[in-house]
């Protein structure tokens, strides 16, 4: 039932280009380093993705989705 569901949801937002998950659009996010001298400098937080194949479509999934994917299987 669950592979049918993400099965839809891949279908309308397959995502080839960029670090975006497939399955829920969650993307980097932004965070500041703080040095000794508080000097504020901005790094990009990039998801864990990786490649799955989803009933035939190659999808990138975060982990948290893989996660979630498993746990709802069994």
């Amino acid at each position: 039932m669950l592979q049918w569901k993400i099965l839809k949801i891949l279908k309308n937002k397959i995502n080839h280009m960029g670090k975006k998950c497939d399955v829920c659009g969650r993307s980097s996010t932004k965070g500041a380093s703080r040095s000794h001298s508080n000097i504020k400098t901005l790094k990009r937080q990039n998801i864990n993705l990786q490649t799955k194949n989803i009933m035939g479509i190659k999808a990138k999934v975060c982990t948290r989705c893989l996660k979630t994917m498993k746990k709802n299987e069994e």
